[in-house]
C-alpha cells in the first residue's frame, strides 16, 4: 500500500566537481559492485523459478470465477501447492504457466483448512519443473521474493524481508472478526506463519515465497490492508506436512472441497483470491436471505438400491451417496449408463450442494457426444439446469467410459425429491427414472444431517410424517 504522505520536495542545486568525483568513485566501489551482482542474482533467481509458478483460474459452484496463484512442488507427480481458500467451493480449475500453456486441474490430494493449504494434481503430460523446498525456516531479516498474480497481473515478482515468525493464534488476532459461531472452530488458524514485507495483493494467494537460493520458505496467503507491508505466508513446516499427507490420500475431485471461512472472506477482503462477489445479497445492502431446507421424513423407503455412508479419517469428511443406479436411456451408442448422487458433510457443516454424476460406457470412442454440455434434471413440472464438467475418459474392458458431473443446490435437490416424478438429460441423451430411483434419492435426502449452518444462514429440517407429501396415505 502506498503512503498517503506527500513526497518531500527539495530545491535543485548544482553539484560541486568534488562531489561528482566522489559519486563516480562510489559507483565503482566494491559495495556498489556487490549491489549490482545481487540485482543480477535476483533476476536470475526469478528467471529460474518462474517456469514452476502458475496462475490458477477457478470456476466456483455458484457460477462465479476467481484467480489465484500456485507452484509445482513435485514434477513427477504433477502436484501444485496453493491456498485452500483459492479453490474452496470450486467446481473446476485450470493452471496457466508462464509460457501461456493451460492445463486442467485433475483434483486434489490433500488440504489443510486451518493452515489454508491445498495440494492439487494437474493433467499435464509434458515434463514439469518443480520448486525445491528449503531445509529450514528463514531467519528474521532474511530477504524473500514472492511470485504471483496480484490483481490479475500474472507472474509478478516482488521483494522484501521476513519481518517475523508467528503462530496461527498471533496472526488470527489481526484477521477480520467473525461473529462467534462454534461451527467455525475448524477454521482456526494453526501452525507456523511468516510475516513478511514482501508485497502481495488479491490474486497473489497461493504463490511461493522464496529465499535467495530460490527455495520455497512459505506460501503467500494474505495481507492486512490496515497497515503497510503486513503480509503473511504459511510456513515451510506446514507445506512439508501437506505433501507428506498427499502421498497417503487418493485423488479426489475438486467439487468435494467445501466452502471455507477464508473463501467467504476472500470475496470482500484483499486477503484472498481475486474473486468477483456476485452472490445473492451483494446488491441489496449485504442482506442475505436465510434458506430453510425440508427433507423427507425418515421411514422405510421402497427401493432395492443402496445408500452408502463413507467416512474419510484423513480429510474428516463424510460422503453420503447412492450406489450407481442403472437407468434406461435412448442413446444406442452406449452399452450402459448409470446415475449417482452424493452429499458431503463433516462434523460441523453440510456442503449445500448435491453432486450428480452420469457414468456412460460405450464400445466405441463416442460417449455422450460433443453436445453433452447441458445437464438437466426434471423434478415434477420444474426443469433445472446443472453446471457440469466432463470427467476423464478412459479405456475399460470392452470399450471406453466417461463421467459427466453436475452440481445442484441442496434446496433444489430437496424440491426434486419431494416432487412426484423425475427424469434427466445430458445433451441429447435422455435418462428415464422410475419410482424406485426417486425413492432412493428421497432415502438419501432423509439422511442429511439436520441443524443450522453457515452462521445460521442455512437450516435443514425434517418433515413430520403427517405433512410429508411423499408418504403414501393409507
Amino acid at each position: 500500500m502506498m503512503s498517503s504522505r506527500s513526497p518531500i520536495r527539495r530545491p535543485i542545486r548544482s553539484t560541486p566537481l568534488w562531489c561528482a568525483t566522489f559519486c563516480l568513485a562510489m559507483a565503482t566501489s566494491p559495495e556498489a559492485a556487490c549491489s549490482q551482482d545481487q540485482a543480477g542474482g535476483l533476476a536470475d533467481l526469478i528467471e529460474r523459478a518462474e517456469p514452476a509458478c502458475v496462475r490458477i483460474d477457478v470456476q466456483f459452484k455458484d457460477g462465479s470465477k476467481g484467480i489465484g496463484s500456485g507452484f509445482v512442488v513435485d514434477a513427477e507427480r504433477r502436484w501444485v501447492v496453493t491456498n485452500y481458500h483459492v479453490v474452496a467451493d470450486s467446481q473446476a480449475a485450470s493452471v496457466v504457466f508462464a509460457n501461456r500453456e493451460r492445463v486442467e486441474v485433475e483434483g486434489w490430494r490433500a488440504h489443510y483448512t486451518e493452515r489454508d493449504l491445498a495440494l492439487l494434481q494437474i493433467k499435464s503430460t509434458k515434463p514439469l519443473v518443480a520448486l525445491p523446498l528449503a531445509t529450514e525456516l528463514p531467519r528474521k531479516g532474511e530477504r524473500t521474493v514472492a511470485i504471483g498474480t496480484p490483481q490479475g497481473l500474472s507472474f509478478t515478482a516482488t521483494e522484501g524481508i521476513v519481518s517475523a515468525i508467528r503462530t496461527g493464534d498471533e496472526v488470527q488476532q489481526f484477521m477480520p472478526k467473525i461473529p462467534p459461531d462454534p461451527k467455525l472452530k475448524r477454521y482456526k488458524m494453526v501452525g507456523t506463519w511468516l510475516q513478511t514485507s514482501t508485497p502481495i495483493s488479491s490474486g497473489s494467494s497461493g504463490g511461493p515465497l522464496l529465499n535467495l537460493k530460490g527455495e520455497v520458505v512459505g506460501v503467500n496467503s494474505g495481507t492486512l490492508s490496515s497497515g503497510q507491508n503486513l503480509n503473511f505466508a504459511v510456513s515451510l513446516t506446514e507445506i512439508r506436512q501437506l505433501v507428506d499427507v498427499g502421498k497417503r490420500i487418493r485423488l479426489r475431485e475438486l467439487s468435494l472441497l467445501a466452502p471455507s471461512l477464508e473463501s467467504v472472506l476472500a470475496q470482500s477482503s484483499p486477503t484472498g483470491a481475486s474473486r468477483p462477489a456476485n452472490k445473492p445479497g451483494n446488491g441489496d445492502g449485504g442482506k442475505v436471505e436465510k434458506v430453510v431446507i425440508s427433507v423427507p421424513a425418515q421411514r422405510r423407503f421402497r427401493h432395492q438400491f443402496k445408500v452408502v455412508k463413507q467416512e474419510d479419517e484423513f480429510d474428516k469428511l463424510t460422503v453420503l451417496e447412492t450406489q450407481w443406479l442403472p437407468v434406461v436411456h435412448n442413446n444406442p451408442s452406449l452399452t450402459s449408463l448409470g446415475l449417482r448422487v452424493r452429499i458431503v458433510f463433516d462434523d460441523e457443516a453440510v456442503l449445500p450442494l448435491a453432486i450428480w454424476e452420469i457414468g456412460a460406457t460405450a464400445r466405441t470412442f463416442q460417449f455422450l457426444g460433443p453436445d453433452a454440455t447441458r445437464f438437466q434434471v426434471l423434478g415434477g413440472d420444474d426443469s433445472y439446469e446443472l453446471p457440469n464438467s466432463r470427467g476423464e475418459s478412459k479405456i475399460v474392458k470392452g470399450g471406453t467410459s466417461e463421467i459427466v458431473k453436475g452440481v445442484m443446490g441442496l434446496d433444489v435437490f430437496a424440491k426434486v425429491v419431494l416432487s412426484n416424478r423425475i427424469k434427466s438429460r445430458v445433451g441429447k441423451t435422455e435418462i428415464a427414472m422410475d419410482d424406485r430411483h426417486l425413492e432412493c434419492l428421497r432415502d438419501l435426502a432423509s439422511q442429511i444431517p439436520l441443524g443450522k449452518f453457515f452462521e445460521d444462514r442455512l437450516e435443514i429440517i425434517r418433515l413430520p410424517l403427517e405433512s410429508d407429501p411423499t408418504v403414501k396415505k393409507r
